[in-house]
């Protein structure tokens, strides 16, 4: 990668225990003049995942899991999940359903240190609470649903009038910031954490500052409409840098 793609810096991607083979890998190619002294060789390690007894998560027999029999039963369950709250059309249902449950595999994943262990649970990874990838996707699609029932302009300005939308303004401003960060430490979890807390200061937001009642002024509205818009395109883009998808409706 170094020679040919003129890489400048290379990740490894691999299991925490082979920490010891990478470093002598790096080593080598340094002082055999392999790899030029300005290239930066990373081993970027990352933990086991644990079934809810503390053992390394395995198949009943006791073999590998298979990521493709994951994500295949991650889109049956997330689809089990939501049909039971709504119907839908079979289509609408099987895209939902992909995208949520392979959503929450990932999420799951990426949410913690990657150099921790970490515990496998169906529950939690769909769950509508916590620091979840449905718990983002659900605020995004409530913020879609404000859209689809206004058909007036949207604001360019926004009044801070109350300490909640100081917070989730300051909140949203840091968005470069994380991205930076993130990448530098090869830290996936630190966006995961961001976005929980950008859609956390949303909901609250939404519960105390009403958007669409007829009680509010014209300017309070559309400012509204701005902060909530822009809350919607973090969450957006945060969840598609992961390689996660959003939904408009749950």
């Amino acid at each position: 990668r170094s020679e040919v793609l003129g890489a400048k810096r290379v990740s490894c991607v691999v299991d925490a225990r082979q920490s010891g083979h990478f470093k002598q890998v790096f080593r080598v190619a340094k002082e055999s003049g392999i790899v030029a002294d300005d290239v930066q060789l990373e081993h970027v390690a990352f933990g086991t995942m644990m079934d809810k007894g503390g053992k390394p998560f395995r198949t009943r027999d006791g073999g590998t899991v298979k990521l493709i029999d994951l994500l295949d039963e991650a889109v049956v369950r997330a689809e089990e999940s939501i049909k039971a709250k709504e119907e839908y059309d079979p289509e609408e249902l099987e895209n939902l359903a992909e995208i949520i449950g392979i959503g929450a595999v990932k999420y799951a994943d990426l949410s913690i240190h990657r150099e921790s262990n970490y515990v496998f649970d169906w529950d939690k990874m769909l769950s509508l609470e916590g620091n979840t990838s449905l718990y983002q996707q659900y605020a995004y699609a409530r913020i879609m649903s404000i859209f689809r029932r206004y058909d007036g302009e949207i604001g360019d300005k926004i009044i801070i009038g109350t300490e909640i939308e100081h917070r989730l303004s300051l909140s949203l401003l840091r968005f470069d910031d994380v991205l930076v960060r993130a990448a530098k430490d090869t830290a996936p979890h630190q966006i995961t954490s961001y976005l929980y807390e950008v859609t956390t200061l949303f909901m609250r937001f939404y519960e105390q500052n009403p958007i669409l009642k007829e009680e509010i002024d014209k300017e309070t509205r559309e400012s509204r409409l701005a902060l909530a818009a822009l809350t919607a395109n973090v969450i957006r883009q945060g969840l598609l840098i992961l390689g996660i998808g959003v939904v408009d409706k749950i």
